[in-house]
């Protein structure tokens, strides 16, 4: 029976996505126990980071569970509903955090995943990793935002690829249109993740929360009232004790003495 398992590492969390008999699908349950993990993670004053990745080698995650779907699209319509909102709630968990996720993309990467992949905002992949959407090619669509929180990172034509003729892309492929950033052998991507989330939490909390929130915040708004948005987060942001502390320290060459709670956000 699959499982979404959590750890704490120094300031990161660690959630990993364990279903490997198969291809580390998430059921039901795992989607309501991983919302909780993620919630957990959000609130959690002493994680700082979370990185998101898949039990074993083969896959981050193959999406969602196939039996069960069959079984909601025959007899239980409801939970088609039900299954799909869950999902739609663990990307927006991900995505509204004060928190930066990693997602950390081991093998292949199928339907529902693509969606936590892009809510993530860093993703780096293996040099086995797979992605597609084949949710189509089965007489449905993918849900949990893959058809617009992936389109708005991947942009329409790669989308729409993968969706109307059920192509797979590559590590290479998934760089160049931007769901991964960087490319690490299977073998290293877990501690080049644990690299990168290290570097992170040597910043100030506010200040990576608050580009967070400008950035995902005004993928949703015009130019005009991204720029009003970024203004209003920044002199919040920029009045308080660590913007002044970060500057004085580089002046005075010396390393910073930064407030790291989240609780004051």
């Amino acid at each position: 029976m699959g499982t979404i398992r959590c750890e704490k590492n120094h300031h990161t969390g660690i959630i990993t996505i364990d279903n490997e008999k198969k291809i580390n699908c998430i059921t039901m349950d795992m989607l309501k126990i991983m919302n909780e993990k993620v919630e957990q993670c959000n609130y959690d004053p002493d994680i700082y980071c979370v990185i998101i990745t898949g039990a074993g080698k083969q896959a981050f995650s193959s999406g969602g569970d196939l039996k069960a779907e069959k079984l909601y699209a025959v007899k239980e319509h409801e939970n088609i509903d039900s299954y799909n909102r869950l999902g739609m709630k663990l990307v927006r968990n991900i995505m509204n955090s004060p928190k930066p996720y990693i997602a950390a993309v081991n093998g292949y990467a199928l339907g529902a995943a693509l969606a936590v992949i892009t809510a993530c905002d860093i993703a780096i992949g293996s040099d086995n990793s797979v992605y597609g959407l084949p949710t189509t090619s089965l007489g449905g669509i993918p849900g949990w935002g893959c058809t617009q929180q992936v389109t708005r990172v991947l942009g329409r034509q790669c989308v729409m690829r993968m969706l109307l003729l059920n192509e797979k892309i590559n590590a290479d492929e998934a760089q160049k249109c931007g769901m991964i950033s960087e490319i690490y052998a299977v073998n290293e991507l877990m501690e080049k993740a644990c690299e990168l989330a290290e570097q992170i939490i040597r910043y100030p909390v506010n200040a990576v929360s608050a580009a967070k929130r400008c950035v995902n915040g005004g993928l949703e708004l015009t130019l005009e009232e991204g720029l009003e948005f970024e203004a209003k987060l920044l002199y919040h942001n920029n009045t308080q004790y660590n913007f002044g502390e970060g500057i004085s320290a580089f002046l005075e060459k010396r390393e910073p003495e930064f407030h790291m709670n989240y609780e004051e956000l």
